[in-house]
């Protein structure tokens, strides 16, 4: 869990903003686990000091696409954004295609030709 709460520091760096950390879940477990699991090692107040929120792209994509894409899985949206086919057999994977997808739906200034939900 430090070396997590480091990496987080090393990437917000000089940064008055804080990192937000996004999930892709359907049943919102990781981030009260995550908080638990720092309370319990202390280390929540550091935790805190840089992590400024959590957003579930599951939900993000629901509510943007709900008229277009009949699953919100991060293989369909990958499938359907990205024209990605690519394995998700790994958490680094999954990461990766997450944070693509959300680059594309909810950044004005993303360069990648958007699928209109």
């Amino acid at each position: 869990m430090s070396d997590f709460i480091q990496w987080l520091e090393n990437i917000k760096g000089n940064s008055a903003d804080g990192v937000i950390l996004v999930s892709h879940e359907l049943r919102k477990v990781a981030a009260p686990l995550l908080l638990e699991a720092l309370y319990r090692y202390n280390l929540l107040e550091r935790f805190s000091a840089v992590v400024k929120g959590f957003v579930n792209g599951y939900k993000l994509a629901e509510i943007k696409c709900a008229k277009t894409v009949r699953s919100f899985s991060l293989r369909t949206l990958s499938r359907v954004l990205l024209n990605n086919e690519e394995d998700l057999d790994n958490a680094a994977d999954r990461a990766r295609l997450a944070f693509q997808v959300r680059k594309i739906k909810y950044m004005p200034d993303c360069s990648y030709p958007a699928y209109k939900c």
